[in-house]
């Protein structure tokens, strides 16, 4: 069992990526901006396997919660997610999100087995 943190601002992708990870057997934080997933981030108790990110979040861009998670020197696996979105390319946001280390890159829409897929790359098996 994994400890999974969803930073999407969609309710309906937070629900469905909830869904397909706890049937997996994971435990699942969810947060909806990039303020709530710094927070999660940070407090102490909070010990996650892998972030899963979306890129375009409205307060803040996925990719600044990426960098501050390496300027911070945290090596955990971040699965992007992306549909496309303002102010930048889905290719450079990509090229980006591999700049700062990004795990995986997931497009949306996407299937419930390639998230599965996803986090099972980012993610070192003697971490399971």
């Amino acid at each position: 069992m994994l400890n999974i943190l969803v930073i999407d601002d969609d309710p309906h992708v937070r629900e469905g990526l909830v869904a397909v990870l706890e049937m997996e057997g994971h435990q699942v934080t969810e947060v909806d901006n990039a303020s709530e997933g710094r927070k999660a981030l940070s407090d102490d108790g909070q010990n996650f396997d892998v972030v899963l990110l979306d890129l375009w979040l409205p307060e803040d861009h996925g990719l600044n919660v990426l960098r501050d998670i390496r300027d911070q020197g945290s090596d955990i696996p971040v699965v992007v997610m992306s549909g496309g979105g303002p102010g930048r390319t889905l290719e450079q946001a990509i090229a980006m999100a591999d700049a700062w280390g990004a795990s995986e890159v997931l497009i949306k829409p996407f299937r419930n087995e390639d998230v599965v897929s996803a986090i099972s790359k980012a993610v070192p098996t003697d971490a399971e």
